[in-house]
């Protein structure tokens, strides 16, 4: 499982409405390359379960 978190530019987390609407749009645009992957929403962590993503260009 991967865990995604989405941070402000000042490394500050965004609200949880504001993340799960993005992590929705993501899954949105690529549910159907990402087969059998969708979004778990945990409190205030947002995972994909069951395949690795692979990093987002940019990121650490």
């Amino acid at each position: 499982m991967a865990q995604i978190e989405i941070f402000s530019s000042k490394d500050t987390s965004l609200p949880i409405a504001l993340k799960k609407q993005i992590f929705k749009e993501i899954h949105t645009n690529f549910a159907t390359s990402l087969d059998g992957v969708r979004p778990v929403f945990d409190g205030n962590k947002t995972v994909y379960s069951h395949k690795e993503l692979a990093p987002l260009e940019g990121t650490f």
